[in-house]
């Protein structure tokens, strides 16, 4: 998994309203973030899997 640099996650957080895990599934999955607050719902509480449900 790449790592994400400064200045993506930068960006990434403020547009999530400062939720870390929001932000990162932004990134990982490359939604927005209405779409990243929605993918643990989607992913039935399974953080690892989020991504997984973007792509569903």
């Amino acid at each position: 998994m790449p790592a994400a640099d400064a200045v993506e996650d930068g960006p990434a957080l403020a547009g999530n309203d400062g939720e870390g895990r929001n932000a990162v599934l932004t990134l990982l999955a490359s939604v927005d973030a209405p779409t990243a607050a929605r993918l643990p719902q989607d992913a039935h509480g399974h953080p690892r899997k989020a991504p997984e449900a973007a792509a569903a």
